[in-house]
C-alpha cells in the first residue's frame, strides 16, 4: 500500500501557483519580445524614412543639374491612380498662385506640397514614408521656374527654441513621423489635422518656416518625431569639377556655367589616339590612325567632293559603226554617222550633269546647348 500511494502522489500536476508562475514567465518573455519588435520596426521605418529621404534628396540635385531649376511640388490631395500624381503641378511653372493640391506662403513665395517623383523618375514608393504618409516638400517658387534659379532662398529654419538657424534655404523635405500629425495618405487624405502645441506643427502649418532640431520626443510639449531634411546655397553642378562640359537642353547656360562655344554646331570628340580598320565593299583594307589633342577642332558639316575623293572606277561603252549612241551619266549623246568613223578620233561630251552642290556629311542629330562649368 505504501508503494501505491507514492506512485499516486508522484502522478499529481502542476499546482496553482506552479501554473500562475509558468504564465508570469511566459507574460515576461511575450512582452519582452514584442517591445524589442517594436522598437525594431519603429527603427525599420524611420531608416526607410531616411533612405528615402537621401535618394530624393539626390534626385532633386539631379535634376537642378539638367533643368537649370529645382522641381515644383505636386499635388498632396491626388490619389495615387490620378493622372497628376507625383508630378509637378503646371507643368512646372511654379509661380502661379493658385496651384490645386499645393499650399503657398504669399510672403516669401514658397511652395509647399508632395514630392514629384515622377518628374524626378523615381519609383513611386519614394512618395511615402516609412508610416505610409506622404513627404512633404516645399521650394521656393523663382528657384523652381524657368530661367529665374539665382541661388537665392528665402525658407528659414529654426530649432526647438525657435532661434533661427538658416533663413536661406532652396527646399525642404521632412516626414511628419510616427504620430502622423497633419500627414497626407495614399489617397491624398489628410489623416490628421495639423493642429496643437506640438515642436513638430511648425513642419506642417503650410507656410515658409520649418523646425529642424536633435531633440527627440513623442510626449509632452517638446514632443517632436519630425524627420526633416533642407538644402541651400547649391548651384547647378555643384557636385562637377571646374572645366567640365555638359550639354544642356535650355536657351541659356546655368548660373555658374558658361557656354562653351567650341561645341556650336560640332560632335565632340574623345582626346587621346584612335585606330580602327575598315573593310571596304571591294575588300580592301581602310586603315585610320589618328591622335586628336586636347582643343582640336576638324570636320564639316557638309562637303563638296572633288574628282580625287570618288571612288576609283572606270566606265566602259559599247559602241556600233550604223548607229553610234554614247551613254553618259544621265543622258545620251548621238555622234554623227555621216562622219567617217574609220581610225579618226572622235570626241564626245555627254550633256552636263550635277549642280556642284555640298552634301550634308553628318547623321541625324539634335541641337544642345554646351556649358562650361566655370
Amino acid at each position: 500500500m505504501r508503494v501505491y500511494h507514492e506512485i499516486r502522489r508522484n502522478e499529481q500536476g502542476f499546482t496553482l501557483i506552479e501554473l500562475s508562475i509558468v504564465i508570469i514567465i511566459i507574460g515576461i518573455i511575450t512582452a519582452t519580445f514584442m517591445s524589442g519588435l517594436l522598437v525594431y520596426l519603429d527603427q525599420s521605418r524611420m531608416q526607410q524614412t531616411r533612405e528615402r529621404m537621401e535618394k530624393i534628396t539626390e534626385a532633386v540635385n539631379i535634376y537642378l543639374d539638367i533643368n537649370g531649376k529645382l522641381p515644383c511640388a505636386a499635388p498632396l490631395t491626388v490619389p495615387i491612380d490620378g493622372s497628376d500624381f507625383a508630378k509637378e503641378v503646371n507643368d512646372g511653372d511654379c509661380e502661379d498662385t493658385a496651384l490645386n493640391g499645393t499650399f503657398r506662403d504669399n510672403f516669401f513665395e514658397v511652395r509647399i506640397g508632395a514630392v514629384p517623383v515622377r518628374s524626378l523618375n523615381i519609383p513611386d514608393e519614394y512618395s511615402f514614408d516609412g508610416w505610409n504618409n506622404r513627404f512633404y516638400y516645399a521650394v521656393q517658387e523663382r528657384l523652381a521656374t524657368a530661367g529665374e534659379y539665382n541661388g537665392l532662398g528665402q525658407i528659414a529654419i529654426v530649432d526647438s527654441n525657435n532661434n533661427l538657424i538658416i533663413n536661406s534655404a532652396h527646399f525642404v523635405v521632412f516626414s511628419v513621423g510616427e504620430d502622423g500629425v497633419g500627414a497626407f495618405n495614399r489617397n491624398g487624405s489628410e489623416v490628421s489635422a495639423c493642429s496643437g502645441s506640438k515642436l513638430d506643427i511648425e513642419n506642417c502649418d503650410k507656410d515658409a518656416r520649418f523646425r529642424s532640431t536633435l531633440l527627440f520626443s513623442q510626449s509632452g510639449p517638446n514632443h517632436f518625431d519630425d524627420i526633416i531634411f533642407y538644402q541651400s546655397q547649391t548651384e547647378p553642378g555643384e557636385a562637377v569639377p571646374s572645366g567640365a562640359v555638359m550639354a544642356f537642353n535650355r536657351s541659356s547656360c546655368p548660373q555658374g556655367w558658361s557656354e562653351f562655344t567650341q561645341g556650336r554646331g560640332r560632335s565632340i570628340v574623345g582626346v587621346g589616339s584612335y585606330t580602327n580598320n575598315y573593310i571596304l565593299g571591294d575588300g580592301r583594307n581602310w586603315n585610320v590612325n589618328l591622335n586628336y589633342l586636347l582643343g582640336d577642332t576638324g570636320g564639316f558639316a557638309s562637303w563638296v567632293q572633288s574628282v580625287d575623293e570618288l571612288a576609283a572606277h572606270s566606265h566602259t561603252t559599247n559602241m556600233r559603226r550604223d548607229n553610234l549612241f554614247v551613254w553618259g551619266f544621265g543622258n545620251r549623246g548621238a555622234l554623227d554617222t555621216n562622219q567617217s568613223f574609220g581610225d579618226q578620233p572622235h570626241s564626245f561630251t555627254s550633256e552636263p550633269e550635277g549642280n556642284s552642290q555640298p552634301m550634308e556629311n553628318r547623321p541625324p542629330y539634335i541641337a544642345l546647348l554646351y556649358c562650361r562649368k566655370d
